[in-house]
């Protein structure tokens, strides 16, 4: 069982070729007409990629997320978001996106720190003091409210 490499400009996706349905009844005769038939030279468009599509859109997707998170990391801007979200999660993005609007708006604004804390309301110029409403010690950061 080989290896198929499919490079991407410096990115190298490893698109290893799996048999999903080795011993399945039935499906040996699926692999012999398989092999007969990739022994045959190929005719077409190059270049040819013995592998299925959703291995390569999968490889792909993959390698995008780690691009994604190694730059989210390397932010050294978005100083509340990066405290709040600390990480890629599927179940979490699935979650967020399932809420309604009214809903969603809210929950970012304290993922982001632009909700209606005193902070916040301070660095946009609707309030004066930073500071907490109730203790007045703290600097009112959306992470002090929670």
């Amino acid at each position: 069982m080989g290896k198929n490499f499919l490079l991407f400009s410096e990115y190298n996706l490893d698109l290893g070729t799996r048999t999903y349905w080795h011993s399945v009844p039935g499906n040996e005769r699926a692999d012999q007409l398989a092999r007969q038939a990739s022994s045959v030279a190929f005719v077409g468009p190059e270049p040819v990629l013995p592998i299925p599509h959703i291995v390569i859109k999968m490889a792909i997707r993959n390698c995008a997320n780690r691009l994604s998170d190694k730059h989210w990391q390397g932010l050294t801007t978005c100083r509340q978001a990066n405290e709040m979200i600390t990480g890629r999660c599927q179940r979490r993005e699935r979650d967020l996106l399932a809420l309604p609007r009214q809903m969603l708006r809210p929950v970012i604004g304290i993922l982001t720190g632009h909700s209606h804390v005193q902070r916040h309301l301070s660095l946009i110029g609707l309030s004066n003091d930073p500071f907490c409403s109730y203790c007045s010690e703290v600097i009112e950061t959306t992470s002090y409210f929670l």
